[in-house]
């Protein structure tokens, strides 16, 4: 199955005409192309992606004159609509006469060209599907002016259900993007110790990304000492005897927009020897989840085995959810969470993080986290690579 056939399957109980994209993100997963300035700005109105769901109708984008050259490719299975930009794009023949052979009494914008497509294909009166959960009001409201007639239907979370199973092809993609934030975490473990400064540290990790082929997600954070159990990015300070070090994040897929998220918490050198058995209680409660992964559990029941875990050794330990999937983004934590409500069933081809930390303010902090594709008689783990515990690290 494709990304685009999951998107159709997870939208069906809608029953819907078309779906309308302007999400960066969805429209490459639906489409498996990512226009430029739609993708730097987040703007809607940049490009559209329509996918026209009635049978042997073909998909088709909107996008700037300027780029439409760049999906000539794609004409086969799409058909790819140019609007007028301020960019000035001329023909040869325009440039060599100095005349102006279009003769535009008008500009095209990327609305007009999708209302020029609505009515087109008969499809003023439509049932659509919307990401109104990403949209701004003041751009829905364009939208409905310009396709009065038009039934909006909110596909935002149709999306997210799609993107939670994983196509082959994502699973390699989610391999290859593991093994790159993977060994840069893993060139950073080799030289922490004290002294060392977190930027530092952050900055071997982001050069060993790039290496790695990939893009250094712009969030990773890493903590020392108080700051392991603060949200931040590094800092120039350095690190202390019996510091915690925390690092959480990962690297993405670029216009692809698939991104990593894991975490390690170190301990370095003399440690408070409560700090040592809270980390173990953290690691193994992890490993008890991970271990128990298969398809057919509730995601609710892996929350409860890792919850349960840690609060026999930390009796007032709290925490919303242990983890969660993750897909293109642009946030880390897709749904369905690791926790206690959902009753979601666990499936072959999901992706998740699986984390179990515990913050304790202006102290230390720690969370253990890993990232698992599920298979059919278990999961495999995708960030195996960096080591829970440095070399001569207490246990």
């Amino acid at each position: 199955m494709t990304t685009r056939e999951r998107i159709v399957q997870a939208s069906r109980s809608n029953d819907l005409d078309g779906i309308l994209v302007t999400s960066p993100e969805n429209f490459y997963y639906a489409t498996g192309v990512s226009p430029h300035q739609l993708s730097v700005s987040r703007i809607p109105g940049f490009a559209y992606a329509f996918l026209d769901l009635r049978p042997q109708q073909k998909d088709a984008i909107i996008t700037m004159d300027y780029e439409a050259p760049a999906f000539s490719h794609l004409h086969d299975r799409l058909e790819v609509i140019a609007y007028d930009t301020w960019v000035g794009v001329k023909t040869e023949t325009e440039w060599r006469s100095g005349q102006d052979l279009t003769h535009k009494t008008r500009l095209l914008t990327a609305l007009d060209q999708l209302k020029i497509l609505i009515e087109r294909r008969e499809l003023t009166k439509a049932r659509i599907g919307l990401e109104m959960k990403s949209i701004p009001v003041h751009y829905y409201q364009l939208l409905s002016q310009a396709l009065p007639e038009i039934e909006w239907i909110d596909v935002s979370d149709d999306f997210i259900l799609a993107r939670s199973v994983k196509t082959a092809p994502e699973i390699e993609l989610y391999r290859d993007l593991c093994r790159a934030s993977d060994e840069a975490l893993l060139a950073v473990s080799r030289q922490v110790a004290i002294g060392r400064s977190e930027t530092e540290l952050i900055q071997i990790y982001r050069e060993t990304c790039m290496a790695n082929g990939h893009v250094p997600s712009s969030w990773s954070m890493l903590g020392s000492g108080p700051y392991s159990s603060v949200l931040q990015l590094a800092t120039d300070k350095t690190i202390r005897d019996g510091d915690c070090v925390r690092f959480d994040g990962g690297c993405e897929a670029g216009f692809q927009f698939y991104k990593t998220d894991f975490s390690r918490t170190w301990i370095i050198g003399q440690a408070d020897p409560e700090l040592i058995q809270l980390k173990q209680v953290l690691v193994e409660s992890q490993r008890k989840m991970i271990d128990a992964i298969k398809p057919g559990l509730r995601f609710s029941d892996l929350f409860r085995l890792g919850y349960e875990s840690v609060k026999q050794h930390v009796p007032n330990y709290t925490r919303g959810h242990l983890g969660h999937s993750i897909s293109l983004g642009p946030q880390t934590a897709d749904a369905p969470l690791i926790s206690a409500t959902e009753d979601r069933l666990i499936e072959p081809g999901m992706i998740l993080c699986v984390e179990v930390p515990f913050y304790m303010a202006g102290f230390n902090g720690f969370n253990i986290e890993d990232m698992v594709v599920v298979t059919e008689g278990g999961c495999d783990v995708l960030t195996y690579r960096t080591p829970h515990y440095l070399p001569g690290e207490t246990r």
